[in-house]
């Protein structure tokens, strides 16, 4: 039995042992496989590494994520284990979604018009990827967004979307823009936190307060897991309670932007970073500054998150298109 690094816990801590049954039901590992590559995308969205990386996820990290959070799962007599997955039910936040993406474009072109109709696209190279990645549409959006209608497109795993979306561009040259769905805002979590030597720390973090800007409070129930298939040493940290800053929504115009972005007059100094769909940090302003951002013409249409800290070190939060 492997040994866990000892912690310094803030609450109560015990060491917990689960049970030795390695044996996962069918739908409780569908339940963990969609957490595990929900976890896995988060770290590459927000590593800015999702579109460099293959697109089906990494088979030796998706089991040992597995494995972890199976010895959560299995943890007996433990009121924080309840509390996460039975009471409150806490699922990774969903960055960008593991199985469906969006494609905008002209609904005049012929694939367009055969995937509305439910028929292959008739594009040779759009029809093998769909295919290749078991996808198909399930949603067609007849509202104009840059002159486009918009398809979602639904695989029946789990992938790696923005990576997915960046091999339809090539795919299909007549769009006006294919990104993975999305979500904004902020909300419970899991996360995985490696801890030396070789084991993980599964978080299970639950926000509170105005979370659609930012949660004002956020707790956390930490499990320190070193899996060895018949046994786990669990080593639990009960409820770590942390306050963060609050992010406010901000409205700047215009929208959709082309080369400028303008914010209210009572910013006179600030810093910025711009991110698109996927995560990626795109400009930054790098120091202070005041005025509009502008130098925004190169950036490819879509949807971009704009994050302002004013003088006072405010932090605020817009969504935006170009």
């Amino acid at each position: 039995m492997k040994t866990v690094l000892s912690l310094f816990l803030l609450f109560t801590s015990s060491l917990l042992v689960a049970q030795s049954d390695c044996s996962i039901l069918d739908f409780l590992y569908d339940e963990l496989d969609g957490q595990a590559t929900q976890i896995m995308l988060n770290e590459m969205v927000s590593g800015g590494t999702a579109t460099d990386r293959p697109i089906e996820f990494d088979s030796t990290r998706r089991a040992e994520y597995i494995s972890a959070l199976f010895a959560v799962h299995q943890l007996e007599s433990s009121p924080e284990r309840d509390t996460v997955i039975d009471q409150l039910r806490v699922q990774p936040f969903p960055l960008v979604s593991t199985k469906k993406i969006n494609i905008y474009a002209d609904p005049s072109l012929p694939w367009m018009i055969n995937l509305r109709a439910g028929n292959p696209s008739g594009n040779a190279a759009l029809d093998s990827m769909l295919a290749l990645y078991e996808v198909e549409v399930t949603r067609y959006n007849d509202f104009l967004i840059l002159n486009s209608h918009r398809l979602e497109l639904t695989s029946t795993s789990h992938l790696n979307t923005p990576a997915l979306a960046e091999a339809f561009k090539i795919a299909i040259s007549e769009h006006n823009f294919v990104e993975p769905v999305s979500a904004f805002g902020d909300g419970n979590n899991i996360e995985m936190i490696p801890v030396l030597p070789d084991g993980l720390r599964v978080r299970y973090s639950v926000g509170s307060g105005d979370c659609p800007s930012g949660c004002i409070f956020r707790r956390n129930y930490d499990f320190d897991v070193e899996p060895d298939c018949t046994e786990f040493d669990i080593q639990q940290t009960g409820g770590t309670a942390t306050r963060q800053a609050a992010i406010i929504p901000l409205k700047v115009y215009p929208v959709p932007f082309t080369d400028e972005i303008h914010l209210p007059e009572t910013f006179v100094n600030y810093n910025y970073q711009l991110f698109d769909a996927v995560g990626r940090n795109v400009k930054s302003s790098g120091e202070e500054q005041g005025g509009p951002i502008v130098g925004l013409t190169n950036l490819v249409s879509g949807w971009y998150i704009l994050r302002i800290q004013d003088q006072a070190g405010k932090s605020y939060v817009a969504r935006l298109i170009k």
